[in-house]
């Protein structure tokens, strides 16, 4: 079994990121900026599932996803 513990695999993507904070906002346990300031991942199981989806969604850039490891990826 993964690693993850039923916590959702969040993945950033840095070159999409534009620093907006908005993810901050919606689950700021979870996700932070660095020094670029491009968002980070802290800790994804802080804030709820659905506090990390919020925060996904409302990115203005696309720059994260959740993946459940469901999609057969």
């Amino acid at each position: 079994m993964p690693e993850s513990d039923g916590a959702p695999k969040i993945l950033i993507d840095r070159d999409v990121c534009m620093g907006s904070g908005v993810c901050l906002v919606y689950a700021p346990g979870t996700f932070a900026q660095d020094s670029e300031p491009k968002a980070v991942l802290v800790d994804p199981i802080t804030d709820s599932v659905e506090q990390i989806r919020v925060a996904v969604e409302a990115c203005p850039t696309g720059a994260l996803s959740i993946s459940t490891g469901e999609e057969g990826v």
